[in-house]
């Protein structure tokens, strides 16, 4: 049995090796592509249409990534469904550019939702530059917020995310 026994777990060592390797190399996948005017957004249902609004994140519980056509509703979605713990990979539009970035890396307003037309009425754009945000902010009125703020923010308001009413 002796005998047996360091084959074994040198085995069961290289399998778990393997499988946090593997974890790994699919983490360093590219992130998804957000397809205009075919996905649609994961919390209100509506098709996403303007790169520059979009965001999407992995939702750890299901293993899938989520996608949204407004950053109030990936907010809304992640208030709705496990929290900041539920959720890795999380990618928001910069509004310059429509390039997706790391959402803790970058610099958001929430303005007027008249000043700032956004999909569901969020009022909420993401930038890579806290520069690029305060200028927005400068332009359109609005604060600007870290995500983690910005977050903070929503979990303690959620019922006023929207700005207007909006029927789903």
């Amino acid at each position: 049995m002796k005998k047996y026994l360091i084959p074994i777990l040198f085995i069961f060592a290289l399998i778990v090796i393997g499988l946090n390797l593997s974890n790994l190399f699919m983490r360093g996948e590219s992130i998804p592509k957000i397809y205009l005017d075919q996905d649609r957004c994961a919390q209100c249902g509506m098709v996403i249409s303007r790169a520059e609004y979009a965001a999407l994140a992995y939702r750890v519980d299901t293993g899938e990534w989520v996608k949204f056509d407004d950053i109030g509703c990936l907010l809304k979605y992640m208030i709705e469904n496990g929290g900041t713990s539920n959720f890795r990979d999380i990618y928001v539009a910069d509004y310059n550019t429509g390039e997706l970035i790391g959402a803790v890396d970058a610099f958001f307003v929430r303005a007027s939702a008249e000043d700032v037309s956004t999909p569901m009425s969020s009022g909420i754009v993401a930038f890579k530059s806290l520069g690029d945000a305060e200028a927005f902010s400068n332009r359109y009125g609005g604060t600007v917020y870290t995500f983690q703020e910005l977050y903070s923010w929503a979990a303690s308001n959620p019922g006023v995310i929207y700005q207007k009413e909006m029927s789903m």
